[in-house]
């Protein structure tokens, strides 16, 4: 192989890396932008997520449309093939946490952010852990490390457990006689924390990812998980 050809081929693996990272960096842009809809009550803040999920959705187009083509023309191996891999389920992984920035926007009508306001304390602590791991992961992609990525999988217990903090006090706070508008404010609120919870399970996705690139194996041990989510998983994985 021609030292041009295997330049070319360097530069369309980086490329496609890079495009990786670039999506990354809108993810946390668009979860940013989502919570401040919600803790702000912005309808303009929230239609702007709306808008840049669909573009989100189209680089995640691209970078399978440039993944298939390094694998049917270039017909990678070992590390390269690992790395073209990873850029899909990368793309995959951000692309879904686009989706729930967007459907936490869309809550946003339903919510005052001036109620509940212990609630919006925790889904603020969640979001600060679940976007602090996110950009940690997006960092360990971009300068491979399996360190930062390890970590990445044992601190997702602890957005569980803020979770099941926030479920318990939703639920004490749902009652028959709430107004029709509390309670869909409640179960907006509830769902805003579950979709933080999911951020923090992706992320983790992501960390496995770049264990799976850098060694050539997915982590075998069970993750560590925080309190009821784990149990309710653990009992839904055997039915």
């Amino acid at each position: 192989m021609s030292e041009h050809i295997v330049s070319s081929y360097d530069e369309e693996i980086k490329e496609l890396q890079g495009q990786v990272v670039s999506m990354g960096g809108l993810v946390e842009k668009i979860w940013i932008d989502a919570i401040e809809s919600v803790t702000t009550a912005s309808d303009e803040m929230a239609l702007k997520v709306i808008d840049a999920d669909k573009h989100i959705d189209n680089i995640e187009l691209e970078i399978y449309t440039k993944a298939m083509r390094l694998l049917a023309l270039r017909s990678p191996v070992a590390s390269d093939l690992r790395t073209v891999v990873a850029a899909m389920r990368m793309a995959t992984n951000l692309e879904r946490l686009g989706d729930h920035a967007k459907n936490v926007a869309r809550r946003e009508k339903l919510i005052n952010p001036d109620e509940h306001k212990e609630v919006i304390i925790l889904l603020l602590r969640m979001y600060e852990m679940s976007l602090s791991a996110l950009q940690q992961a997006i960092d360990a992609y971009r300068s491979p490390n399996l360190e930062t990525a390890e970590t990445i999988r044992a601190n997702d217990a602890g957005i569980d457990e803020l979770f099941n903090s926030t479920l318990a006090i939703v639920l004490k706070l749902m009652e028959p006689n709430n107004p029709p508008l509390q309670t869909e404010a409640l179960a907006s609120l509830l769902f805003v924390a579950k979709s933080l919870e999911r951020m923090g399970d992706m992320t983790t996705n992501i960390a496995e990812i770049i264990i799976f690139q850098e060694t050539g194996a997915f982590p075998t041990e069970e993750r560590v998980r925080g309190g009821q989510v784990g149990l309710m998983e653990s009992q839904q994985s055997r039915q």
